[in-house]
């Protein structure tokens, strides 16, 4: 048999022994399927040169003593580096925030001048003891120390509250080592160190880098207890779930819809035997 095949333009006849056949490649593996091609690939790299080299290369490795891999586990980055990492990171994100961060600014910045602007040049007379003690209780303690109720507000809120301290430190570095105009004209000066103790209630000692230093530390604990109850909230999470789980079930094996109906074996009407007309009305049938 023949045929035709249509090359540069033109038909050609082909013939193969009385069978027709289109006409292929040249290259052998264009048949071939793709797992007996890598098949063949690999076992012509086994017996290359190239593995030969890398089986000798792999056993002079091996040969080497105190050779130890190390594989890397957590981070590499020593722990200052992670700190100034994710502070510029929570930085960064802050200010790209308009109305997180720099709202906040402007309003503080216009907070400042007002109580500035208000509270400017108070002076030393007697009056600006009373402008002092409005200045401390903006910040928001409108009671002094001693007449807290020493039953829970005294003890120990006001040593635990970091505003306390905050307030005692403001007093002392504002009153002391001034000297202000009496009450009464003709009485002595008053110091810093007698108005913080008898009007406020504050003790002189200690100073007010004490004061300031357990601020400081106040704040750092608190951050501990709420990373502590971060921790314990992600390893009782589970607990919860699981005990709230099988609350609900219980809960649900109560309702009547969520019971288990013992399964009643019912033939099919699909299998059930047929039965002539007759014998089901009680005839016998003619054909019998």
């Amino acid at each position: 048999m023949t045929g035709n095949i249509l090359l540069n333009g033109k038909k050609k006849r082909l013939e193969y022994g009385g069978v027709d056949k289109p006409a292929t490649s040249s290259d052998p593996f264009m048949e071939m399927p793709t797992a007996q091609i890598k098949a063949t690939l690999v076992e012509k790299y086994k017996r290359s040169k190239y593995a030969k080299r890398a089986r000798e290369r792999i056993q002079e490795i091996s040969k080497i003593e105190g050779l130890e891999v190390e594989i890397p586990s957590g981070s590499q980055a020593s722990w200052w580096k992670q700190l100034k990492t994710l502070t510029k990171r929570s930085f960064v994100n802050m200010c790209r925030d308009a109305g997180y961060y720099w709202a906040r600014i402007v309003i503080y910045i216009l907070v400042s001048i007002c109580v500035g602007t208000v509270f400017y040049d108070l002076g030393y007379g007697n009056t600006a003891i009373l402008a002092r003690g409005i200045l401390m209780m903006t910040s928001g303690f409108f009671r002094l120390l001693p007449d807290l109720p020493k039953l829970f507000w005294r003890y120990p809120i006001s040593y635990i509250s970091f505003s306390s301290w905050a307030l005692q430190a403001a007093y002392k570095n504002d009153f002391i080592g001034l000297e202000f105009d009496p009450l009464l004209p003709g009485e002595k000066k008053l110091t810093g160190e007698e108005i913080i103790t008898k009007y406020f209630g504050v003790p002189v000692e200690p100073s007010k880098w004490w004061d300031l230093s357990i601020v400081v530390l106040i704040l750092v604990c608190y951050r501990f207890i709420f990373f502590l109850i971060l921790k314990v909230k992600e390893r009782a999470s589970p607990l919860f779930q699981e005990i709230y789980a099988k609350k609900t079930l219980q809960h649900l094996d109560k309702r009547p819809s969520f019971r288990k109906i013992p399964s009643v074996s019912i033939s099919s009407k699909r299998h059930q035997p047929l039965h002539s007309l007759s014998s089901q009305e009680g005839l016998n049938s003619p054909l019998h």
